[in-house]
């Protein structure tokens, strides 16, 4: 777990982004929402993972005629290349690197790192000046002169595919930790907010209770491109929304939680 206390005050704009998979994702839908952010100097963003496909001969989910068809979409014969996948990655994020807040990896990135003890998205923090989140859960400390706003952050775990599935898995995480307003993961590629409300606080005159935000955060992954067969679209799994979750905030109390959809 990572604690991280940060001061913000007057309007800020927190966007929950993760799950590109590139070169598989929808480099111009994710490039819509950094545009977003770069144009705004009050918006930042925490990164939830998976940002690129990673995928190698071996893993079961490996197909060449897609590996193929990607490098063919792209206009590239190098994408197949794991460090080629990190260094397109890395390009993207650079314009908006100084409102980055930090980045967890995810499983796909991990299970290169964890194969062979090499892990490039750190090495792109460390480069960028972006603290880096690895896959653990981070609990966030965001707070101005009057006020406090909990975040927790993590990539996820799992393998449902429907609906039901991603919010009880929020839900289930929300409960580690104590007083947490916002609880956001990526992994599950659903895009939704769920409300809840925390164990009441009974302590002095007022019964007190606090809304919560769970947020499953979306991703920007299509599940079905016409003469390009995927991976999920052999599972046959559901099609996907993509986007991203932003957090409104005025002197750290949370005003709105939009779902973003590009374009």
């Amino acid at each position: 777990m990572k604690k991280i206390k940060q001061v913000l005050s007057g309007k800020k704009s927190i966007y929950l982004v993760g799950d590109l998979h590139y070169p598989r994702g929808s480099v111009k839908k994710f490039q819509e929402v950094v545009e977003r952010i770069s144009e705004d100097y009050n918006s930042l963003m925490i990164g939830l993972g998976d940002w690129i496909e990673g995928i190698i001969p071996g893993d079961p989910r490996y197909h060449p005629v897609e590996a193929h068809n990607i490098s063919k979409n792209n206009k590239e014969n190098n994408l197949n290349m794991i460090n080629n996948q990190w260094d397109d990655f890395e390009d993207m994020i650079k314009p908006i690197s100084n409102q980055i807040l930090g980045l967890h990896s995810g499983n796909h990135g991990g299970n290169i790192s964890k194969r062979y003890s090499c892990n490039i998205l750190e090495s792109i923090c460390k480069r960028l000046d972006i603290k880096y989140l690895g896959e653990q859960p981070a609990v966030w400390d965001f707070s101005s002169k009057d006020n406090h706003v909990f975040f927790q952050t993590f990539h996820g775990s799992g393998g449902g595919v429907t609906p039901g599935y991603a919010v009880t898995k929020a839900d289930k995480c929300s409960r580690i930790f104590a007083d947490i307003n916002v609880v956001a993961m990526g992994h599950t590629h659903k895009l939704s907010i769920n409300t809840s409300i925390q164990p009441l606080d009974v302590k002095g005159d007022k019964i007190k209770q606090n809304v919560q935000f769970q947020c499953n955060c979306g991703s920007f992954l299509p599940n079905y491109l016409e003469d390009m067969p995927s991976y999920g679209e052999r599972k046959m799994y559901p099609p996907l929304p993509m986007g991203c979750i932003r957090v409104d905030l005025d002197d750290c109390r949370i005003v709105d939680a939009p779902v973003i959809i590009p374009l």
